[in-house]
């Protein structure tokens, strides 16, 4: 159930089917709008090792190389955490500051006055910190040709637009920004097209492949009571689960270590997927039973891939060519084709004309947004029985085995304030206010005691601990997928809660007119991180790009290390990293 992509965006504008592609390696300056790219997009460990390579510092001659990013989002995440200037946003407001911003970079890069205007006119200026806007837009336009703007995948189809025009305006282009072409891709059809295809009474026989859509289909598409109208449901998957029970034939998948298979990455380099032992159970592969579902054939998985390669490389005559492709792991030159189509700034805003912006309400204590993240442990809720998984602690909350209601300091206040429930401890002489971040949770023995609250949205209500997250808009409520399952197995069963009965089809990441209740209940979860005082030492100590410049060995000066006394002799004027690498 893909969310408003790149690629959907792009054909809207241009009428082809094209895939955005990112160089971070040429990028200097970058703008993630609610964009997650270092963890959750497909190319986020290439994308990852790109952007860390302006990251990488020797000395301060090199500090000026260094890449900026600016990251705006309503939740933290692992790339707002390595933001030079991160912005706390709800994600209804998203498209508020895209519009701010393009109508920045075109006025000041000799934009047409009537685009400029639009943009202006869709901005909610109500809601924008335009200091922040003016100086993110600057240093922008002044890398033009390595800066990057990136639009999350969940954002709506206006900010994708924005982000294109804006990437063309400051000639991006070719340079940190390529455009694919995946016109050869087969596009699929969403859940809502079959949910109603099966409703009208047009689908007989359904062949569910590896999904669990009676778990984590949309609410508002009723899938339990669609899939019961079918007369014959066939199931595949590793996994006996929610939506098996609702099926009449269950067929047991091969581990994908069992299994031949080919892919492409994101960029559509073709790569091979082989099998490192034998199946140990009576299962089947997925591209063999499609094999035996379309053509009806006994062609095994591996002839299946090698016909597959000799079509896709033209291979036809050189018997080594496979076993090569095997042992290297990629087929050279295979990428799809750049072809790095310009957007007509007119039909552009004739086009916005024609889709309005969409509305949204003030948000407040009294109207939450809901946004829905994906598990950093078990995803969406696929690896839900895995108990190394669910032992894993997540990156940012530090928590496992469950998942919570993240809400920010800003919003605990106010809730504690209206209810009298406390939701964040009290001062103590660790946490003063006003000094490093006080606990924002409340720890005893050890243990985090997490407030119970109620959520509800429209006639869905759901109950779980409450967990204060700083870093978070005001008013947003991050809620994670990939919990409550109760078919996943002896681990995963009854883990968490579950939130896809908050979700719709309309809008798979968030939703506006989100109401919250606190209860007197308390819960314990396993928070991994619940000694929060450093007692003085600069553990984690940071400089600007200019202060290190002007001072690279400024962690020196930092915490009670500051004042150790002269225990390297000669060497005491030695960078840390010469010290490191030079003396014994």
């Amino acid at each position: 159930y893909s969310e408003v992509s790149s690629e959907q965006a792009l054909k809207k504008i241009t009428g082809k089917r094209l895939r955005v592609n990112y160089n971070f390696k040429n990028a200097k300056r970058i703008l993630a709008l609610e964009s997650n790219f270092l963890h959750e997009n497909p190319a986020s460990l290439g994308y990852m090792r790109d952007f860390t390579f302006h990251r990488k510092v020797k000395n301060a001659d090199e500090a000026s190389n260094m890449n900026r990013l600016y990251a705006i989002e309503s939740s933290l995440t692992l790339t707002g955490g390595m933001a030079d200037h991160r912005l706390r946003v709800s994600a209804s407001y998203i498209s508020d500051f895209a519009y701010a911003i393009a109508a920045e970079i075109f006025s000041k890069t000799g934009g047409k006055l009537e685009l400029i205007q639009l943009f202006n006119e869709r901005a909610n200026l109500n809601n924008i910190n335009l200091k922040w806007i003016k100086e993110c837009s600057n240093d922008l336009i002044k890398n033009a040709g390595k800066s990057i703007v990136v639009a999350g995948s969940d954002m709506p189809q206006e900010v994708h637009w924005l982000a294109m025009v804006m990437n063309q305006q400051l000639k991006a282009l070719g340079q940190t920004v390529n455009y694919l072409n995946v016109d050869d891709i087969f596009p699929a059809d969403t859940i809502e097209t079959l949910t109603k295809r099966i409703n009208a009474g047009k689908i007989e026989t359904l062949i569910i492949l590896a999904g669990n859509p009676v778990y984590n289909a949309p609410s508002n598409l009723h899938w339990i009571d669609a899939q019961k109208k079918v007369s014959k449901v066939i199931r595949y998957g590793y996994y006996y689960d929610e939506t098996s029970e609702y099926s009449q034939l269950h067929i047991a998948a091969n581990h994908y270590l069992e299994s031949w298979g080919d892919g492409r990455t994101w960029d559509g380099t073709y790569v091979p997927v082989q099998p490192v032992i034998m199946p140990l159970f009576n299962t089947i592969s997925e591209i063999d039973i499609l094999n035996k579902f379309i053509n009806q054939s006994k062609i095994d998985g591996y002839d299946q891939v090698r016909q597959s390669f000799n079509l896709i490389s033209n291979n036809d005559s050189n018997p080594t060519a496979f076993d090569k492709w095997l042992a290297i792991g990629r087929l050279s030159n295979s990428q799809y084709a750049i072809k790095n189509e310009l957007i007509d700034y007119d039909k552009f805003r004739q086009f916005l004309i024609a889709n309005p912006k969409k509305s949204h309400k003030t948000l407040s204590i009294n109207n939450l947004e809901c946004r829905f993240i994906n598990s950093s442990q078990i995803g969406d809720g696929y690896h839900s029985n895995n108990g190394w998984l669910q032992e894993c602690p997540d990156p940012i909350t530090k928590l496992c085995w469950d998942n919570s209601i993240q809400i920010s300091p800003f919003l605990a206040e106010e809730l504690q304030k209206k209810t009298s429930v406390r939701l964040i401890p009290d001062f103590s002489f660790l946490n003063k206010k006003g000094q490093t971040a006080p606990d924002t949770n409340i720890i005893k023995k050890g243990k985090q005691v997490a407030v119970i609250a109620e959520l509800r949205l429209k006639d869905s209500i759901i109950f779980g601990p409450i967990y204060v997250q700083p870093g978070l808009a005001d008013y947003t409520v991050v809620l994670t997928r990939g919990y409550g399952r109760k078919k996943a197995g002896r681990i995963g069963n009854d883990v968490g809660f579950n939130i896809y009965p908050f979700t719709s089809s309309k809008s798979l990441s968030y939703s506006d007119g989100l109401q919250i209740s606190i209860t007197n209940k308390t819960y314990l979860v396993a928070n991994t991180q619940e000694h929060w005082s450093m007692e003085g030492r600069a553990i984690i100590r940071e400089a600007n790009n200019s202060d290190y410049i002007q001072n690279p060995n400024f962690a020196q000066k930092m915490g009670i290390e500051s004042h150790s006394p002269n225990i390297y002799g000669s060497d005491q004027k030695m960078s840390t990293q010469q010290k490191v690498s030079q003396n014994p």
